[in-house]
């Protein structure tokens, strides 16, 4: 009978601490971490958004450069009396020079469909024709269009020491007008995307730690990789995504590592377990504990009883 209450009384006490174990465990540590990788995909969308935001303004600040340059009297009068210009040259480089996302800068004829100004950074620029059939440049729904990313065929327009023509440009494109509205010609501007996806880049190595940035092109149904874009090539077990509409032909994709929130997380599981090995052993001890100051009294007097009961 007393043998059966010790065990019962050690069983109890495991039985106690599992339960609780399975408790915290179960519910509140999980509960606990659905709340952390919620508020930190939270802080991420914001911060990656404000991020989003400033290469945005770049990109806007650049599209404004270049109207400003495509009503430039002297490249007017130029493309109107299709004369050579070589301070046009020198006009492009100091554009470029002075913001440092650009990648280069052409300035076509619609007369002669050919490239007649570059800057330094632009070789062998492709004819006029070869863009609007490869990319559809310059008319869309009868309104110029705006932006969009070039990743394939841009040998040789950029592949030599400056440029890696892999790493793709984000172009914009802006019709020449004459006065009475005439097209002249048009004005192609390219940004780097490493460059200008730099934002992301410093803030990978400041705060995120690991990010995973790549450019879909819906049309042609193809990825700009990580690696060509200067970011870590690695995939993440867990990760966040955030998707950004770059353009109207290529989506911003970055993937931010969480594998960190998930170590600490599980960090934090060996910690419980350990504390419930200790809590295990030291309920182990009080049930030996109870067991010597109450069983072993109550069956030393029961045997006694026995004993006693026998003599009668």
């Amino acid at each position: 009978m007393f043998t059966g209450f010790k065990t019962r009384i050690t069983l109890t006490c495991l039985g106690v601490i599992t339960l609780c174990y399975l408790i915290i465990n179960v519910f509140c540590i999980r509960l606990i971490f659905s709340n952390v990788v919620s508020n930190y995909n939270t802080l991420l969308q914001t911060h990656l958004s404000s991020l989003c935001t400033e290469i945005q303004t770049q990109i806007d600040l650049v599209e404004q450069t270049t109207l400003l340059a495509a009503q430039n009297p002297t490249v007017i009068e130029a493309l109107s009396t299709e004369k050579f210009n070589p301070t046009i040259n020198d006009y492009l480089n100091g554009l470029q020079a002075s913001m440092p996302t650009i990648q280069g800068i052409s300035i076509y004829s619609a007369h002669s469909n050919y490239c007649l100004y570059t800057t330094l950074s632009v070789s062998n620029a492709p004819p006029l024709e070869f863009l609007e059939q490869r990319y559809n440049l310059y008319t869309h729904e009868t309104k110029p269009l705006s932006w969009i990313v070039r990743y394939q065929d841009l040998f040789p327009y950029y592949d030599d020491f400056r440029y890696e023509r892999t790493k793709g440009v984000l172009t914009y494109i802006s019709p020449i007008y004459s006065i009475p509205n005439q097209t002249l010609g048009y004005l192609i501007i390219d940004l780097g995307l490493p460059k200008l996806l730099q934002p992301l880049q410093v803030d990978s190595n400041l705060f995120l730690s690991d990010l995973y940035v790549a450019i879909n092109l819906i049309d042609e149904n193809i990825s700009i990789p990580s690696s060509a874009l200067g970011f870590s090539p690695l995939s993440f077990e867990n990760e966040y995504i955030y998707i950004y509409s770059l353009t109207s032909n290529a989506q911003l994709e970055v993937h931010a590592s969480l594998d960190h929130v998930y170590a600490q997380f599980n960090n934090l599981k060996k910690i419980i377990f350990i504390i419930f090995i200790g809590i295990l052993v030291l309920f182990l001890l009080l049930s030996q504990v109870i067991i010597r100051q109450v069983v072993v009294p109550i069956q030393k007097l029961a045997s006694k009883l026995n004993r006693f009961i026998d003599t009668l």
